[in-house]
């Protein structure tokens, strides 16, 4: 019994103790499972020493000592949380394999002497946050070409100590300014989505010729995907890019024709053709001498147009006279577009409607026949309507007896003229042009015979009636 003060001092030394190792292997390093089987794989193939004998742990202790680079290319590795254990690392080479994330941040109390990082050609999304302390000369090449990145972190904080920076074939749409990077060596922004609103600042970096990669570029997508319209609608075609930077010239074209250029990032389409549907691309370049060389390019935009009305159900019928002709209209419908529609008829600047009712009398001439609906959309019947008349009709014959075929003549000009009979009594005064059917003034028709037209330079035409 008088021993048992002892042994209770004996007990709780112990306890301690084992405290003490606890908390020491907690803070200072214990063998902890790698999420990764494929990591934990390589690890044990090429660095036995940092994971325990029987392979199946990671020995924090050694991954905290471990100074040279660490290599696992091409593992097939998903994951590498466990890398924040190796705080002396210079290197990390882990390209080539399918991680979709690494770790969120790099930092000073992370990695101590991190220089040299490759996660080239995964899977990855993001990239991890950079911040460095400006003291640490620290992760000055830096590889993520190959990946899935879309958005990517300010590198203010290691701007000045970047060597290497290559982020080509990411889906990156902004890239800070990086023409302060005194010490960098290679800088790709090749295969994105930058415009010249991200590539122009750059190029006051002393040697941007020398240092800088950013061409080519990912073709660019449009402000809108692809559309069908009616024709006679107004429609803007917007690429939406570089709306504030001077210097661009945009080449548009259309089913691989160039079909215009302009300064602007958008063209306009006042009243759309069934001929504009097609599919577009546009080609932008800048004036900027360094930048000569690179040529953005976007995806295709495809425009359909759809007729605004179907005219195919109108239909008409010329009849040839001595004059010129007769223009009938016959079950002429429309369909589509918004009524009331309008069937007419195009002579220069004057406009002649049309009806299934009754004829139009044509002087000989071109024509269109053309229809517009309810809101102002018009469209062309068929080719221009030329007007010729008959060819076997006598010159200066009056027959009229109602049969249609020289019931009248059209006499040209802009004179005033005079009709006398064979006696010299004036029947006819009138202007031309004119189209005379054989009626004195009165309105009453003449009888056969030969009458003569004087117009007012004393030209003398012989014009015979016959009925």
């Amino acid at each position: 019994m008088l021993l048992q003060p002892h042994s209770d001092k004996i007990v709780k030394r112990i306890l301690h103790i084992i405290l003490i190792i606890t908390f020491t292997q907690s803070v200072f390093g214990q063998n902890i499972p790698l999420e990764d089987f494929n990591f934990a794989q390589k690890l044990c193939s090429d660095y036995p020493s940092l994971m325990t004998p029987d392979c199946s742990m990671l020995d924090t202790v050694e991954a905290r000592m471990w100074e040279p680079l660490l290599d696992v290319r091409d593992a097939g590795i998903t994951s590498m949380e466990e890398i924040v254990r190796f705080r002396r690392i210079d290197t990390i080479l882990a390209s080539g394999n399918q991680m979709t994330r690494f770790i969120d941040q790099i930092r000073p109390g992370v990695f101590w002497t991190l220089s040299y990082l490759d996660l080239s050609d995964n899977l990855l999304d993001t990239l991890p946050h950079i911040s460095i302390n400006p003291d640490f000369h620290v992760v000055q090449y830096m590889f993520f070409q190959n990946n899935r990145v879309r958005n990517i972190q300010r590198f203010w904080s290691v701007r000045d100590t970047i060597i290497i920076l290559n982020v080509a074939n990411n889906y990156l749409t902004e890239i800070e300014d990086f023409s302060m990077a005194k010490l960098a060596q290679k800088i790709d922004l090749s295969g994105n989505y930058f415009t010249f609103e991200d590539l122009i600042p750059q190029t006051n970096h002393p040697q941007f010729a020398s240092v800088f990669t950013v061409s080519p570029q990912k073709d660019l997508p449009w402000a809108h995907s692809d559309t069908t319209l009616k024709e006679h609608q107004s429609f803007v075609m917007d690429m939406a890019i570089d709306a504030g930077v001077a210097g661009n010239t945009y080449r548009w074209f259309k089913d691989g024709e160039l079909v215009e250029t302009t300064s602007v990032s958008y063209l306009t389409f006042d009243s759309l053709r069934l001929e504009d549907a097609g599919v577009y691309r546009v080609e932008v370049t800048n004036a900027n001498p360094l930048l000569s060389h690179v040529v953005l390019r976007s995806e295709a935009f495809t425009l359909n147009v759809e007729a605004c009305m179907d005219i195919s159900g109108v239909k008409y019928f010329l009849s040839p006279k001595c004059y010129g002709g007769d223009l009938e209209l016959y079950g002429s419908t429309v369909e589509g577009g918004v009524p009331p529609y309008t069937i007419y008829l195009e002579e220069g600047n004057t406009n002649t409607p049309l009806t299934n009712v009754s004829p139009v009398r044509l002087l000989k001439g071109e024509y269109l026949v053309k229809v517009q609906d309810g809101l102002g959309c018009e469209k062309q019947v068929g080719e221009p309507l030329v007007v010729l008349g008959r060819s076997n009709c006598d010159e200066y014959v009056i027959t009229p007896d109602g049969d249609g075929v020289q019931d009248v003549y059209y006499f040209e000009g802009v004179e005033d003229v005079k009709v006398y009979n064979q006696s010299g009594a004036m029947i006819k005064q009138m202007t031309l042009p004119h189209f005379w059917d054989g009626t004195d003034n009165s309105g009453s028709l003449l009888p056969p015979g030969k009458y003569v037209m004087i117009l007012e330079g004393n030209e003398k035409i012989d014009v015979k009636l016959i009925w």
